[in-house]
């Protein structure tokens, strides 16, 4: 055998070789290949929630979250106010009608419940009269028939019937007296009474609109301001609790409600309320913290302070559903120590975002601190 064909002979050996172990290495790879598959298609399902919360942990922003409950039915709305002198108080009209009489000269020295203006009352003092008539007459037909015998059987009965329409005759003098004294228009302290230039008998009022103006240099008022959804609250009477920034405490009673243009106009109404005469502790100027009862018929979801943000159109919270903040327009009503009261999309027990408020929109991946 000549040396070329020795050589031709060694080169085929040497292909066949190569030949043989890249078949044998494309085998293990499709053995690899058909295992991988199985073992895919064996492999059971991956929870989504694990696949997100994995995928999202990175980049997800700590937070700390709190939990909507319910309030009370009883809250006590909290707002800063300032102390001042009760110079040029307005005293207003409590209902839309005519003046029927003016009590007082102008500059004259009132006290405590002295009359200053009458309302047109007519009808309302008929009312009254007629009531007590009606008393009068019924508590004398109960006296004849107790004057009678009344160990008989029949008559007791009567007796308790008519004791049962004299009291229903009260109430409803009761009423009618009620109706005309809020016709009324009283001083609500001591002071030098100021009557509006325009006022005159049968001049036409509206409810607010005021009447006169009261000053007593020694006289202290809590003048604060109030959102115009809790102006139902805040009635002349009502009695607001006024705290000092050293702890002193006071009562103080609600004279007037805001009225006028800027009850038509404005989000925010002023108000002032006159502080007990014992109250001690306070002087012009002081800032104080004052306390409105606000109760609800039906309470509403309370959340932290801390969870109110701003939003695009107002006020917005960020409520967490599977690891995700998402923005929640909300109303927000009394704002206690407890928590401020919301109207919403939020219902007691959802979790919101109280702090790293900063890093989050909506959309957001967050994560509870502590988790």
């Amino acid at each position: 055998m000549s040396w070329v064909t020795q050589r031709t002979k060694r080169r085929l050996q040497v292909a066949a070789k190569r030949l043989t172990l890249r078949t044998a290495i494309i085998g293990v790879a499709a053995i690899a290949l058909v295992g991988i598959g199985l073992a895919t298609l064996l492999r059971p399902p991956a929870d989504p929630t694990t696949a997100r919360t994995a995928v999202g942990e990175a980049d997800a922003v700590p937070v700390t979250l709190a939990e909507v409950r319910l309030g009370d039915r009883l809250m006590h709305h909290r707002t800063d106010g300032t102390i001042v002198a009760a110079e040029d108080m307005p005293i207003p009209s409590p209902l839309d009608s005519a003046i029927g009489t003016i009590e007082v000269a102008d500059g004259d020295r009132v006290e405590a419940g002295d009359v200053i203006v009458r309302l047109q009352q007519t009808a309302e003092a008929a009312a009254v009269m007629s009531a007590e008539a009606r008393v009068e007459q019924a508590e004398d037909v109960l006296a004849r028939a107790r004057e009678m015998d009344e160990t008989d059987i029949g008559l007791t009965q009567d007796i308790a019937t008519l004791e049962a329409d004299v009291e229903r005759v009260k109430e409803r003098l009761e009423t009618a007296r009620e109706a005309l004294e809020l016709r009324t228009v009283r001083a609500p302290f001591a002071g030098e009474v100021r009557l509006m230039e325009d006022l005159g008998i049968g001049a036409l009022v509206m409810r607010g609109q005021p009447l006169a103006t009261l000053s007593a240099e020694e006289r202290l008022l809590a003048r604060f301001e109030l959102p115009r959804e809790l102006m139902p609250a805040a009635t002349p009477g009502t009695t607001v609790e006024v705290v000092g920034a050293d702890g002193a405490t006071a009562e103080a009673v609600i004279e007037a409600e805001a009225g006028g243009q800027q009850a038509q106009v404005a989000t925010q109404l002023t108000i002032e309320a006159s502080l007990d005469e014992e109250a001690r502790g306070f002087a012009v100027d002081d800032v104080v913290a004052v306390r409105l009862p606000v109760e609800r018929v039906d309470p509403r979801p309370v959340i932290p302070a801390e969870a109110l943000a701003a939003g695009p159109t107002g006020a917005v919270v960020y409520r967490v559903v599977d690891g995700i903040a998402r923005r929640v327009p909300v109303q927000t009503g009394a704002s206690s120590d407890v928590g401020v009261e919301i109207t919403g999309a939020l219902q007691p027990g959802d979790r919101v975002v109280v702090e790293g408020l900063d890093a989050v929109t909506d959309g957001t991946p967050v994560h509870e601190t502590g988790d």
